[in-house]
């Protein structure tokens, strides 16, 4: 049996949130954003480090084959190729050479994800510092981001203080100093970064070619190693 009310009408009502309640809401997922954006940000930064670290591997393997593949050619490992010494032959292409190791110009043919450069028709692969085939290899000249997954190139004095390029240098922990003027680095730099602007974004990995030092005796090995302060 129904029973009614007189005087009073029933209403069906529509449940909903009170301004209130969406202002708390909005308040919470805006606390819980700007706490979880340092660890994204953290997280990108981990990547990249990671991609470098990968890449700084990738080097020194790259490295280490092409010098063993030479040494069972029979290939001489004194001198440069610039000083008549010599290339390393790797499937049919000359490659240039520095004490043993491939030179920094060359070191990015043999990296996956870099512009192609070019191979002249003496079947020798050209040096990976200026323009070649239309593509720049000098950092500073570099214009816009890199569209490769690593864009390798060269610049002179930098102040990289990691990896310095100027006259007279000191050479590690070795303290000796090497007046080769060809002792300069090769920088890789990731996708997406501007190339001419590797002295202060800082997030790049340096392969660093062997040179003479000053006793013209010694030669410093190769050198591989990635600079993050920036990534």
């Amino acid at each position: 049996m129904q029973r009614s009310f007189p005087g009073y009408a029933f209403r069906k009502f529509s449940g909903g949130f009170t301004l209130i309640e969406l202002v708390c809401v909005i308040a919470i997922l805006g606390i819980m954003a700007a706490s979880a954006a340092p660890k994204f940000v953290a997280l990108q930064t981990d990547a990249r480090v990671a991609r470098l670290m990968a890449l700084k591997g990738a080097l020194k393997s790259a490295d280490t084959m092409i010098t063993a593949k030479a040494l069972v050619q029979g290939s001489s490992l004194d001198g440069d190729s610039y000083a008549g010494g010599g290339y390393f032959e790797y499937n049919g292409v000359k490659y240039s050479k520095k004490y043993g190791h491939i030179d920094r110009n060359n070191m990015g043919y043999f990296i996956e994800g870099t512009p192609p450069g070019l191979i002249d028709g003496n079947k020798i692969a050209k040096s990976r510092t200026g323009n070649v085939n239309g593509y720049q290899f000098d950092c500073r000249n570099f214009k816009g981001v890199c569209a490769y997954d690593w864009c390798d190139c060269w610049a002179n004095n930098t102040k990289i203080k990691e990896f310095p390029n100027n006259n007279n240098v000191v050479m590690g922990d070795s303290g000796q100093k090497s007046g080769d003027a060809a002792k300069a680095a090769q920088y890789f730099i990731p996708r997406g970064m501007e190339p001419s602007k590797f002295e202060t974004d800082k997030c790049l990995v340096v392969y660093q070619q062997p040179v003479l030092l000053n006793d013209k005796k010694t030669i410093y090995p190769s050198k591989v190693g990635i600079v993050s302060d920036g990534c």
